[in-house]
């Protein structure tokens, strides 16, 4: 069996592979259809494994036609860390590259519409260096209002330039190593995230999973691990991918994806904040559940019996 883990490619090589082997693609998508060319390319598979049972129907009603099954994705060993006291300061975070699909300016917003410089409350933005939609914006005008425009640091200076009643965002941008990824989700408190949409979510599930509540646009594959009630889900409409600003990093995509509501989400926020027992106790028995869904034998097993329903196609000859 060859697992092709990558976005949806085929090309010489897997043809080659194809001859005697079972060949499985191993992907996710974000929007709620997939680009012409990834069924095209999906449909030359034996199987299809993707993470969310979102994802499941959103490549059948792409036209897919080759088996599609949802494998998610383990919830690693980690430290659960201790609750907030009942006051002081509460460090909210989001981890995820500055791109249209992730949506940091409304994160951005959605902080600075809830809270003001009174409030005991911080924002850590782990971000690429790069703003991606500035660069794209910038190829297509073939010129800079300013050397810096492009970056990252520059975008959160525009987007919070005359709102002097914030409370405090730090920027990270350097590349972190998983050990650091890990300590930022156990020195910090609240996952939020807007993006448009995910075929998992794995900031979202690696939070909540130490233990962390996280505040999520409400649409996607994070419903696959958050609970049906969970109260923390941002409302959104549903709007053409197109119509956002390009970043250069996806094909066109015919779908549409979820925008998130920055007031509702902003309500959310205030509301784990002026209510953290409860928002801790809810994400306590979130990250409970998730450690024993997801486990790893639970999802080798799951890969295991999807495999299993392929033949393989034929002996080899050799």
């Amino acid at each position: 069996t060859v697992v092709v883990h990558s976005a949806p490619v085929w090309n010489e090589w897997l043809e080659g592979e194809a001859l005697w082997r079972r060949v499985v693609a191993f992907t996710t998508w974000e929007s709620d259809r997939l680009p012409d060319g990834h069924v095209d390319a999906l449909n030359r598979f034996d199987l299809v494994v993707v993470p969310s049972r979102f994802n499941v129907e959103t490549f059948m009603a792409s036209g897919v036609t080759v088996p599609v099954a949802a494998v998610p994705h383990i919830a690693r060993p980690v430290t659960v860390a201790p609750p907030p006291p009942p006051t002081g300061r509460l460090r909210f975070y989001t981890i995820g590259t500055w791109t249209t699909r992730k949506a940091l300016a409304d994160t951005v917003t959605a902080f600075t519409g809830a809270f003001d410089r009174h409030d005991d409350v911080s924002l850590l933005v782990c971000t690429t260096e790069e703003d991606h939609i500035a660069l794209t914006r910038l190829a297509r005008r073939g010129w800079a209002v300013d050397s810096s425009e492009g970056q990252s640091w520059f975008t959160l200076d525009r987007l919070v330039a005359g709102l002097d009643d914030h409370g405090p965002i730090e920027l990270r941008t350097e590349p972190m190593t998983p050990a650091e990824v890990e300590e930022v989700h156990r020195s910090s408190h609240c996952f939020v995230s807007l993006s448009r949409g995910e075929g998992w979510g794995l900031g979202a599930f690696d939070a909540a999973a130490h233990g962390n509540p996280v505040v999520v646009t409400g649409w996607g594959g994070a419903l696959d691990f958050l609970p049906e009630d969970y109260p923390y889900l941002i409302d959104y409409d549903l709007v053409p991918s197109g119509d956002d600003e390009p970043d250069g990093w996806l094909p066109p995509s015919r779908g549409r994806w979820a925008k998130a509501r920055t007031a509702h989400a902003s309500a959310l926020l205030r509301s784990v904040h002026e209510e953290r027992q409860a928002a801790w106790s809810r994400a306590s028995g979130v990250a409970m559940d998730l450690r024993t869904r997801f486990e790893s034998a639970t999802a080798t097993a799951r890969l295991l019996e999807v495999l299993g329903r392929v033949p393989v196609r034929g002996s080899d000859p050799a």
